[in-house]
C-alpha cells in the first residue's frame, strides 16, 4: 500500500496514511532542516515570499493557457483544470489523489496531469 506522512503544523505531530486518504488542502512540503517531505494543511502554511508566488502565478498561467488554447472549456472545466495545475505544481506524484472534480473525469485528470508532467521534463 502507497503512503504519504502528513505533518500536523499546529501539534509538531506526523503520520503515516494510505495515499488514497489524503484529502483536498493539503500540499506537499520538504523541511529544510532534514529535507524530509510531507503533507501538510495549506492553510496551516505561512504566505509565501512575494518572488515565489509571482512566479507560480506565471508558471501556472502559461499552463492553463497553453492547455486550452483553441479549446472550448466550460465554467467547470476550466475550474477542474486550474485545480489540476495547481496540485501538479504543490503535490508531485500525489497530485490527482486529493482533488475533487466536478467537470472533468478522472482520466482526462490523469492526461492533463501527463501531459504537464512531460512538458516540464522537456
Amino acid at each position: 500500500m502507497n503512503t504519504v506522512r502528513i505533518y500536523d503544523m499546529k501539534t509538531g505531530q506526523s503520520r503515516q496514511i494510505p495515499a488514497r486518504e489524503l484529502a483536498p488542502g493539503y500540499v506537499k512540503v520538504t523541511f529544510a532542516e532534514d529535507g524530509e517531505e510531507a503533507f501538510v494543511l495549506e492553510a496551516d502554511l505561512p504566505p509565501p515570499p512575494r518572488y515565489q508566488e509571482l512566479e507560480l502565478r506565471a508558471s501556472v498561467g502559461g499552463a492553463f493557457r497553453a492547455l486550452t488554447h483553441g479549446k472550448s472549456w466550460s465554467r467547470e472545466e476550466r475550474r477542474d483544470l486550474y485545480n489540476i495545475i495547481l496540485s501538479c505544481l504543490t503535490n508531485g506524484p500525489h497530485a490527482l489523489e486529493c482533488l475533487e472534480l466536478k467537470a472533468l473525469s478522472r482520466a482526462q485528470a490523469v492526461e492533463i496531469r501527463d501531459r504537464l508532467e512531460s512538458e516540464v521534463a522537456q
